[in-house]
C-alpha cells in the first residue's frame, strides 16, 4: 500500500500511523491507538434478565435417609443418625 493511501486510511479514524519500530512503552501503557468496543444500543432490562436466566444455581435435591427417614442431602452422611449407605459412620449424638 502506498504512503498516501495509508495516511488517508488512518486519517479516517482520526489516528496517526504508528512508528516503524513499534509503540514506545509510554504509548503502549496509554492504549490511545486501540479503539474500544462500545455497544450501539443500551441492553434492556428484559434482554439482560433473559440472558441471565440460566445463571442461577439449581436447588439441591433432598433425599430421605433410609435409616431414620429424616431429610438429607444426597451422597452425604445423614446429620440426624450419622449413617451413610446403610453403615453408621458417625457416632450417634443422642446416645
Amino acid at each position: 500500500m502506498n504512503q498516501q493511501r495509508m495516511l488517508r486510511r488512518w486519517s479516517l479514524f482520526g489516528k496517526t500511523p504508528r512508528p516503524q519500530g513499534g509503540l514506545t512503552a509510554a504509548a503502549e501503557s496509554q492504549g490511545d491507538d486501540i479503539p474500544m468496543a462500545v455497544p450501539k444500543k443500551k441492553t434492556s432490562k428484559s434482554r439482560r434478565d433473559m440472558r441471565r436466566s440460566h445463571d442461577g444455581l439449581p436447588t439441591a435435591g433432598i433425599s430421605v435417609c433410609p435409616q431414620c427417614k429424616e431429610p438429607k442431602l444426597p451422597h452425604r452422611v445423614c446429620p440426624a443418625c450419622g449413617s451413610y449407605k446403610g453403615k453408621e459412620v458417625l457416632e450417634n449424638k443422642s446416645e
